[in-house]
């Protein structure tokens, strides 16, 4: 990574009110707020990441700055889907729209990996770039990353695979999803003034390469 931008983490969330007094940085909250538009009043939108960041335990937030302005960045927390296994799940990616092409998204996966144990990292996702990202940062550290029934860890592995599938449907239990594709709703809504708001997406899971068969 360029020496021009700095990691910093924190331990847990924080609301958006005195960002930079207690962190040392600014623009973290503005950045996540800008890049997932959050309802459609300035109000909503401060109210559901404040309702999604302020209370972050077990988990950690991961940023990435430039002259001290955050302009990426990430939260992962430890998840409860695979009760047997380490497992984390990562929301929360975004990068500012001028430092994107740039590989933040992977070095910020990388970052992320250096601070957990992780046996598999959860997620879900529509976005090809939020693929690319998870696929090449977690590979460093020997985990292969399935986008649906797909593994996308490298483009030489690219392809259709029942691999993981033990892990595809423990993940999709209790989901609102289709066996056949493993695409699933999505709530993108935890405020009950934005109304309930679903989304198509696929499962991201990214797993250790000892934990795989087949």
């Amino acid at each position: 990574m360029s020496k021009e931008f700095n990691i910093v983490t924190f331990n847990e969330g924080f609301t958006s009110e005195g960002e930079a007094e207690k962190t040392g940085i600014k623009g973290w909250s503005d950045l996540v707020i800008n890049t997932y538009g959050f309802g459609d009043s300035a109000e909503t939108r401060q109210q559901q990441f404040d309702s999604e960041y302020k209370n972050i335990k077990e988990g950690k937030i991961i940023a990435i700055t430039k002259e001290n302005i955050v302009i990426a960045s990430l939260v992962v927390v430890q998840s409860k889907r695979f009760q047997e296994y380490l497992a984390y799940g990562v929301n929360g990616i975004a990068v500012a729209k001028e430092h994107t092409g740039k590989g933040l998204g992977t070095t910020l996966y990388k970052e992320m990996i250096k601070n957990t144990d992780a046996d598999i990292v959860v997620g879900s996702t529509k976005t090809p770039s939020a693929v690319v990202a998870r696929s090449k940062g977690l590979v460093l550290g020997g985990m292969n990353t399935f986008y649906g029934y797909y593994e996308t860890t490298s483009e030489a592995s690219c392809g259709y695979t029942l691999d993981h599938e033990y892990f595809l449907k423990r993940d999709t239990e209790g989901r609102n999803a289709d066996p056949e594709t493993s695409v699933y709703l999505k709530n993108t809504s935890t405020l009950h003034e934005v109304g309930d708001k679903n989304t198509a997406v696929m499962p991201l899971l990214s797993i250790r390469k000892k934990l795989l068969y087949g």
